[in-house]
């Protein structure tokens, strides 16, 4: 059976006094309006252990009371921080409850715990503003700041800098007025100690309502005004620099709608703040830019890239089209999900043009020298045909052949910078085309073509193969790279020993390597990182027309190649070339031929 509450209960309401009606487990089931307003609760919170509501060691306390007939004090909790004392006996009330009655005649503040539940600096003052009582961190704080003690009974004004007392007082008069109040100030103590503060006072009432204690606390916020001050110091700066670059500068919404665009944006596009506000990036991009424009800032906004730049085409005002440099990155917020979208432009049209005529001066170069060296090599392979016909008519002319042959030797190296240059013209802007391409192949038909140069009679050539049947590679630019490195070391072999040249290749892990080592007259030192430079010759003997390795260069960097190079003056040089290749699925596994 549920409990019954008496018919004169309406009396405890009236009563100022605290009424509970409390089980044998120390539930509360009923609490008068006294009680619950002195608490902040409401009947809908009970039954709750009377532990929740009073502060201090109340179990079996109740049993004990109706034994002896006594009373106790405990303090009442609040939900404001106060406790406030009542004198607390115990009746029988119906079996298995108590009537437990708790009389505020004694009703008081228990100073200490008032303070001590707030975080914060916490001080209780009376009327005169002397100190009650405060809290730990109150005095840690104020210790810190003052070189005065903390002590109950002073002047909490005494130990605020003079400066700001009558700041002070009027802050706690406005307290023992009834009103609560809060204050930011910056107070600055002893040593120069500057402090941000907020100073919220509260009125205290006990008795019959009349305010005559004031709760002082204090939160230090100096940290966090600190951190404003340079918040704004960097906004100042951001903003000056913002308007002040040269650069344009562009802050977009993740809708890519413009949001806001410095002076360079306006004197680059000829818009003006205004009309630039709420406009799309697409609204002054260059039709053919917009789709490959949107497909990077949409990575970039979904995460795929951190940054991006791109070269791209604006629109100005006036119709011109403008080549610019974009880079673009994401703007994150304190949880670093993507916020905005910022832009750098840099107008590189003047770049633009200057390679764009430097393009058409290289095609023009280009063709006047593939049309000069292919009309040329017709007339230079008929006085070369010619020789054989003068020498046979000037056989025995020892004088006569001896002039011949100095002419012969000319042309034969005219021959060589034409055909050289015919080479360059086809493979400076040649795309690579892959296909399957028998290496060991290239290689023999590369020294047949080298047999008529001076002392190939007098050359040992070792072939060591590691290869599978096809590789698949550009076969012109293969063949360029090999016939090179064997040219280069037949012309710079040793005419005083026997020469060898040892070529290695072999592929593994989707790389080709191709080493031609060499026993010949090597190369200085001084003058290795120039032996790649277009007509450059080490040295006068041989009569090249400096293209070799230039060309050989080429060649490797279209197939995205590198090149190492060894070589000791008097003793030789090692060529190691390294070129990504797949295997053909036409090619065997791979099999060693030596």
């Amino acid at each position: 059976m549920g409990l019954q509450l008496p018919p004169y209960h309406q009396a405890f309401e009236l009563s100022q006094d605290f009424y509970l009606i409390v089980d044998g487990l120390g539930r509360v089931h009923y609490a008068n309006q006294a009680f619950l307003e002195a608490g902040n609760w409401t009947q809908n919170d009970l039954p709750l252990s009377i532990s929740a509501y009073l502060n201090g060691p109340v179990e079996g306390w109740i049993d004990h009371l109706v034994a002896e007939s006594g009373s106790k004090i405990f303090a009442l909790k609040s939900d404001k921080g106060a406790l406030i004392s009542a004198e607390w006996s115990s009746l029988p009330y119906e079996e298995d409850y108590h009537l437990v009655v708790g009389k505020t005649n004694v009703r008081s503040i228990d100073y200490q715990s008032l303070v001590d539940s707030y975080q914060h600096m916490a001080f209780l003052l009376d009327a005169k503003g002397h100190i009650l009582a405060f809290n730990a961190e109150g005095d840690r704080a104020m210790s810190g700041v003052s070189q005065k003690p903390m002590a109950k009974g002073q002047l909490l004004k005494t130990i605020l800098p003079e400066r700001e007392r009558t700041a002070f007082n009027t802050l706690f008069l406005s307290g023992l007025d009834g009103k609560k109040k809060s204050i930011v100030r910056r107070l600055v103590f002893e040593n120069d100690n500057a402090r941000w503060l907020e100073i919220t006072v509260s009125p205290v009432r006990v008795g019959e309502g009349i305010t005559n204690m004031v709760l002082i606390t204090i939160h230090d916020i100096t940290a966090q005004k600190e951190a404003e001050e340079h918040f704004k110091e960097l906004e100042i700066s951001y903003r000056s620099i913002f308007r002040q670059l040269a650069a344009g500068i562009l802050l977009y919404d993740l809708d890519l709608r413009l949001i806001q665009a410095n002076q360079g944006v306006s004197d680059l596009l000829g818009y003006s703040s205004g009309e630039l506000e709420g406009m799309k990036t697409w609204d002054f991009t260059h039709q053919e830019d917009r789709e490959y424009s949107e497909n990077m800032a949409r990575k970039l906004i979904n995460g795929e890239l951190d940054h991006y730049s791109i070269e791209k085409r604006y629109i100005h005002k006036n119709g011109q089209v403008m080549w610019c440099m974009l880079t673009a990155t994401i703007v994150s917020d304190l949880e670093g999900k993507p916020k905005h979208v910022i832009s750098v432009i840099q107008d590189i049209s003047h770049q633009k043009r200057t390679e764009e005529e430097l393009r058409f001066k290289k095609n023009e170069l280009d063709a006047f020298v593939y049309r000069a060296s292919h009309d040329l090599k017709g007339p230079v392979n008929s006085l070369l045909s010619l020789y054989g016909i003068a020498a046979e008519e000037l056989e025995g002319q020892t004088k006569a052949l001896e002039y011949l042959n100095h002419y012969h030797r000319n042309i034969g190296r005219l021959h060589d910078i034409i055909g050289n240059l015919l080479e360059l013209t086809k493979i400076k802007d040649i795309k690579a085309h892959f296909k399957p391409v028998k290496v060991d192949e290239v290689v023999q038909h590369s020294l047949e073509l080298l047999d008529h140069l001076p002392n190939y009679e007098n050359i040992e050539f070792d072939f060591d193969y590691e290869l599978p049947g096809l590789v698949i590679t550009d076969q012109t630019l293969i063949t360029t790279i090999i016939q090179n490195l064997l040219e280069n070391a037949i012309k710079y072999s040793n005419t005083q020993i026997k020469g060898e040249v040892n070529v290695s290749i072999r592929y593994q892990e989707d790389l080709l390597t191709i080493q031609v080592s060499d026993n010949g007259i090597g190369i200085r030192e001084d003058v290795l990182p120039k032996i790649f430079n277009m007509f450059y010759r080490a040295t006068d003997q041989a009569s090249g027309s400096g293209l070799g390795l230039y060309l050989l260069k080429n060649a490797v960097d279209k197939l995205e190649g590198t090149i190492d190079i060894e070589s000791a003056y008097g003793e030789g040089t090692t060529f190691t070339i390294f070129i990504p290749a797949q295997i053909s699925n036409e090619s065997a596994k791979v099999v060693p031929v030596s």
